[in-house]
């Protein structure tokens, strides 16, 4: 309805001021068009096709404003169910180093965030809901399916996780749990976990069994 009063407006105001526009055209037409006063063909097309163009402007501008985009997200979750990647971020003590990069002037966790900015950029995140755990000495969920970005890497940019932790102790196993009670509901196979951590040791035993909804670990 809104449309099409706008639409029809428009068409009224371009039909007049083609009207007006034509009545001082043709007080000049011997002098623009020749004794016999007659337009080429051009300039007799030139006013329906301006009154057209200006319609179909009228017309598709707000039909673009009030209509809800249509993305890949919309499209591949209610084709193929939700899918999700959990981010297990590390934040203890050793995080914060400065030995990192190329040139080993970044710290560990700049380092952390900048791969998985690059990562980000090159994968098609859209598609997915994004769930962002913190771990020390035990795991505290941040972020839980989200499909902003921008809360992501402000998590990873700005807020500082690790005054949420007091343990001597980083205990990797604790923030897999805790990932697999938060994937537990979901599809099966539809979570990618990218673990994120400087160290390279874990106890013999205790390795949490992971979620079936888990395809994957990087």
């Amino acid at each position: 309805m809104v449309v099409g009063l706008i639409v029809l407006t428009v068409a009224i105001l371009a039909a007049g001021a083609e009207a007006l526009h034509w009545m001082r055209v043709w007080q000049m037409s011997a002098l623009v068009f020749g004794p016999g006063r007659r337009p080429g063909l051009l300039a007799t097309l030139a006013a329906p096709l301006r009154i057209t163009g200006l319609v179909l402007l009228a017309w598709g501008l707000p039909v673009l404003w009030m209509e809800k985009p249509l993305t890949l997200d919309d499209e591949e979750t209610s084709a193929a169910g939700k899918k999700h990647v959990v981010l297990l971020m590390d934040v203890s003590p050793s995080m914060r180093l400065v030995d990192a990069g190329p040139e080993n002037s970044q710290s560990r966790a700049r380092r952390a965030r900048e791969l998985l900015t690059s990562f980000f950029d090159r994968v098609p995140v859209q598609q997915y809901k994004i769930t962002l755990v913190a771990f020390y000495d035990q795991a505290i969920p941040v972020v839980v399916d989200t499909s902003d970005m921008e809360v992501i890497i402000n998590a990873l940019s700005d807020l500082p996780m690790h005054f949420a932790f007091r343990g001597p102790k980083t205990n990797l196993f604790a923030g897999l749990k805790a990932v697999t009670e938060i994937c537990h509901p979901w599809n099966p196979n539809s979570t990618t976990l990218i673990v994120v951590s400087d160290g390279d040791t874990v106890p013999a035993q205790g390795m949490p069994r992971m979620a079936a909804s888990i395809s994957g670990v990087l």
